[in-house]
């Protein structure tokens, strides 16, 4: 059990919430059944990643937003510009909550023991709290938003159910072996979502109408030809490396270092480099110090 931040919680609401969803984001909203849930992400004209997100349909008109990496304003500012005939009102949500997870194979067994619904998939409410089913790298694992008044009494029910307290770098260092990008630190310049791991598996979908991005992603999809690819980097020893160190190849700069984190003796960090260099075993130096291209667990949803 860990804290999440980081995050912005948003509400959408009015007849036409479903609709403006799924034309702003990548994945499926258009079919996503009351009370089902998804990892969606946003694109620019471009087709590059500009944000990530959960997104929940509580009503037909409802939506809830969990938002990585930014602010309820920033979201806002890129969004309302789109609602212009719609029904659609966007609300700030963020402080009446507060977001935690519980991960690993005995996640369900814990939320269930401490009186919580564990939803099949998506997400499920009892007296105000939301359980929503969210892996970030454990295997298996749930989101919780708590009224920010009842956090405290529900993290300590969950404690007593068996969920061991720890901490965001734990949480962290979980998602940085499955090989699961933060937004925005890991993508420290603009990335096509193809570019980014197993991520292009849990956002995209190809059987919706447009969005924003739409044709360049779809382009990409059809051709296959990524040339940059998520890799995870071992660093020899645990002396910190600032996260956007360079990756040196030769003399040449083949990618940077985002989310490095103490592993064992080393640091483990992931970057975005082209191939051939996105092949485990590839050797850098980071910050004067050897660094091992390494191959990611996967544990499944």
């Amino acid at each position: 059990m860990a804290p999440l931040r980081e995050l912005a919680i948003v509400r959408l609401q009015g007849n036409d919430v479903r609709r403006f969803c799924n034309g702003m984001f990548t994945n499926n909203v258009r079919d996503l059944p009351v009370g089902g849930g998804q990892r969606t992400a946003a694109c620019d004209a471009k087709g590059k990643l500009v944000g990530l997100m959960d997104l929940y349909l509580a009503e037909e008109s409802v939506v809830r937003l969990v938002v990585e990496g930014t602010t309820f304003e920033d979201f806002e500012a890129r969004y309302a510009k789109y609602v212009v005939f719609d029904d659609v009102a966007i609300t700030d949500e963020t402080a009446q909550f507060t977001a935690f997870t519980v991960q690993g194979p005995d996640a369900a067994a814990i939320v269930r023991e401490a009186g919580l619904p564990v939803p099949g998939d998506g997400f499920a409410t009892v007296d105000g709290v939301e359980v929503l089913r969210r892996n970030r790298g454990a295997g298996s694992g749930f989101d919780i938003l708590a009224p920010t008044e009842r956090a405290e009494g529900l993290r300590a029910r969950l404690n007593a159910a068996g969920a061991i307290v720890g901490t965001w770098d734990d949480l962290e260092r979980a998602r940085v072996r499955a090989g699961r990008i933060r937004w925005p630190i890991d993508v420290p310049g603009r990335a096509l979502v193809h570019e980014l791991g197993s991520l292009k598996d849990e956002v995209l979908a190809f059987d919706k109408g447009c969005y924003i991005g739409q044709e360049v992603v779809h382009r990409v999809d059809v051709m296959g030809q990524v040339r940059k690819h998520l890799v995870g980097v071992r660093v020899a020893g645990v002396e910190a490396v600032p996260s956007g160190a360079e990756l040196v190849a030769g003399d040449a700069v083949a990618g940077v270092l985002t989310s490095p984190i103490a592993d064992g003796d080393d640091l483990l960090g992931l970057a975005v480099v082209r191939s051939p260099l996105d092949t485990p075993g590839t050797t850098f130096t980071v910050a004067g110090r050897p660094a091992v291209v390494v191959a990611f667990a996967h544990p499944s949803s």
